[in-house]
C-alpha cells in the first residue's frame, strides 16, 4: 500500500529559513550509497513564473483580437480618410504583431523552473516559448558560462544562450554557488 506524501520546499533565504514538507508524492524517495536522493530535484523555481505566463497570455490574446478586428477596420478605411485609417492600422498592428515580439524577447531568458538529476549530473532548466509552450534545455555545470559583465536579463549563459535566474529562487545554497561558479577556487595568477 502506497502513502501520499506531501512536499514542498521553501527557497534558502526566502522566508529567512529553510522549512521541508513532502506533498504530492507517493513513496518517499530512494537514497543511494552516499545518502544522497537518485529522484530528479526541483532545485529552482522562478518567482515571477505566474506573471510571465499571464503577460505572454494576455499579449497572445489581445493579438488575436487585433487580428480579428483589422477586416472590419479596413472595411471602414474609405469612410474616414486615408491618414486616419493609415494611423489607425499602425496602431492596431504595433498591438497585434510588435508587442508580443518585444514581450517574448525581454522574457524568453525567464528560467522557470531548474531540475537536478543526481544520477546523471544534469541540470535541465525550463522556460517559456513564444506559443506559451514550455521549452527544455539540459546541460551539465561544464556547460554553463558565467559572463564577467552580464548582459540585460542575463544571468548565465548555457551553450552560449542566455538565462535569467534570480538568487533567491533556488532551493539550495550548494546549488546555487555551483551554478554561479562560485564554488570554483579564484584564480589571482596575474598573466
Amino acid at each position: 500500500m502506497k502513502k501520499l506524501i506531501l512536499f514542498f520546499a521553501s527557497p534558502v533565504g526566502r522566508h529567512g529559513s529553510r522549512s521541508v514538507v513532502r506533498f504530492f508524492s507517493s513513496s518517499l524517495p530512494s537514497r543511494n550509497q552516499e545518502g544522497g536522493t537518485n529522484e530528479r530535484e526541483v532545485m529552482y523555481t522562478g518567482g515571477l513564473t505566474k506573471q510571465v505566463k499571464n503577460l505572454k497570455a494576455f499579449s497572445f490574446a489581445t493579438s488575436i483580437a487585433g487580428i480579428t478586428i483589422q477586416p472590419i477596420i479596413f472595411q471602414k478605411f474609405h469612410e474616414i480618410g486615408f491618414g486616419a485609417s493609415l494611423s489607425m492600422a499602425g496602431i492596431v498592428g504595433f498591438f497585434t504583431f510588435v508587442t508580443p515580439y518585444l514581450i517574448h524577447t525581454v522574457t524568453k531568458r525567464y528560467v522557470t523552473e531548474m531540475i537536478y538529476d543526481p544520477t546523471t549530473d544534469t541540470y535541465t532548466a525550463k522556460t517559456i516559448s513564444f506559443f506559451l509552450r514550455k521549452k527544455e534545455m539540459t546541460f551539465t555545470a561544464r556547460d554553463i558560462e558565467v559572463p564577467d559583465v552580464p548582459g540585460m536579463f542575463t544571468t548565465i549563459k548555457v551553450h552560449k544562450k542566455p538565462l535569467l535566474l534570480t538568487p533567491d529562487g533556488f532551493y539550495s545554497k550548494k546549488q546555487y554557488l555551483r551554478i554561479m561558479k562560485l564554488d570554483v577556487p579564484l584564480d589571482f595568477e596575474i598573466e
